[in-house]
C-alpha cells in the first residue's frame, strides 16, 4: 500500500496503428475534449493526471505512441516500465484487429511483466452487431492475452471505463448502450421462456400419462427442475469452449423443436375431441 503523503506513479502506454483513435481517446479522458480533425502523433504524446482510489493517490503518466511504421522503433522505448498497455483498433477494420498480434507480441519482447487491455474505439460509427470482427472474435482473443476488453467513443461517450474497473449499478440505466443491452436480454429471456420451458411445464403431466410411466405424473415438475439446474450449470461451459453462436442455434432449434411437438399434440388432440364427437 502506497504510504500517507506519498503518490505512486503508474505508467501506461497506448499502442495501434495510425487512425485508430488514440489520441481522440487520451484527449477525451484527460481534457474533456474532441476533435475530428486531430493530427497524427509524432513519436509520442505524454498525459498525466491524478487518481485517487480508496483514499490513495496515484499519478497516471500515459505516453500515446505514433502507430507510423517509421517511429516503431523508437516508440518500443516507452515501453520500459510500464503497467499497463492499452491496444487499440478501429472497430470497422478487419486490418486493425490483425494488427494487433504485432503490438501485444512488441510489448512482450520489451515488457512481458504487465497488464494489457483491448480497447474498441470509434463505436459510435457502427453498429454492435456490424462490428468487424464481432465482439465474440475479440473476446476470444482477449482470452488467449489474457487480456480485458473494453468499447469506447470518444466521439459520444466518456471513455473513463477504459482506465477504470469501477462499474456502478446505476450505469445499467443511465449509459444507453447498457439499457439497450439489458432490453434485448429481457426481451430474450421472456420469449425463450415463453416458447420454451413453460411449454414443456404445461404438457410435463400429460407427456408421463401418455407414454405409459410408472411415475406419478406430478414428479415430472422436479425432473424439468433438476434438468433446468444441470443446463445451467453446462451454458457457462458451452459458450467458453464453442461461442455463443453455438448456443444460441442449439437453443433455436431445440425450441423450435419442441414448439413444433407441442403443437402437434394440441391439434391431435383438438382433431380426436372434435370427430371423436
Amino acid at each position: 500500500m502506497t504510504a500517507i503523503g506519498t503518490r505512486e506513479n503508474i505508467k501506461v502506454v497506448l499502442l495501434g496503428e495510425s487512425s485508430t483513435g488514440k489520441t481522440c481517446l487520451m484527449n477525451r479522458y484527460f481534457k474533456n475534449a474532441y476533435s475530428e480533425s486531430e493530427r497524427e502523433t509524432i513519436g509520442a504524446a505524454f498525459h498525466s493526471k491524478v487518481l485517487q482510489v480508496k483514499n490513495v493517490e496515484y499519478r497516471l503518466n500515459c505516453w500515446d505512441t505514433s502507430g507510423q511504421e517509421r517511429f516503431r522503433s523508437v516508440c518500443s522505448l516507452y515501453y520500459h516500465d510500464a503497467k499497463a498497455a492499452i491496444l487499440c483498433y478501429d472497430v470497422r477494420s478487419w486490418k486493425n484487429f490483425l494488427k494487433l498480434d504485432y503490438w501485444a507480441n512488441e510489448l512482450m519482447r520489451y515488457q512481458p511483466d504487465r497488464l494489457i487491455y483491448l480497447c474498441a474505439t470509434k463505436a459510435d460509427l457502427l453498429d454492435e452487431f456490424e462490428t468487424i470482427p464481432k465482439y465474440e472474435v475479440i473476446q476470444s482473443y482477449a482470452r488467449e492475452w489474457n487480456a480485458k476488453f473494453f468499447v469506447t467513443s470518444a466521439g459520444t461517450v466518456a471513455v473513463d471505463q477504459a482506465y477504470s474497473t469501477e462499474v456502478k449499478l446505476s450505469d445499467l440505466f443511465t449509459v444507453k448502450a447498457n439499457f439497450k443491452a439489458l432490453l434485448y436480454t429481457c426481451a430474450a429471456v421472456s420469449f425463450q421462456q415463453l416458447t420454451g420451458i413453460n411449454v414443456v411445464l404445461f404438457y410435463a403431466q400429460t407427456i408421463f400419462k401418455d407414454t405409459g410411466s410408472s411415475l406419478p405424473p406430478a414428479i415430472s415438475t422436479i425432473i424439468i427442475g433438476v434438468v433446468q439446474v444441470g443446463a445451467s450449470a453446462v451454458t457457462p461451459v458451452v459458450v467458453d469452449r464453442m461461442g455463443r453462436r453455438t448456443l444460441l442455434l442449439a437453443s433455436g432449434v431445440g425450441t423450435a423443436i419442441g414448439t413444433m411437438q407441442m403443437s402437434c399434440n394440441v391439434a391431435l388432440r383438438v382433431g380426436l375431441v372434435i370427430y371423436g364427437a
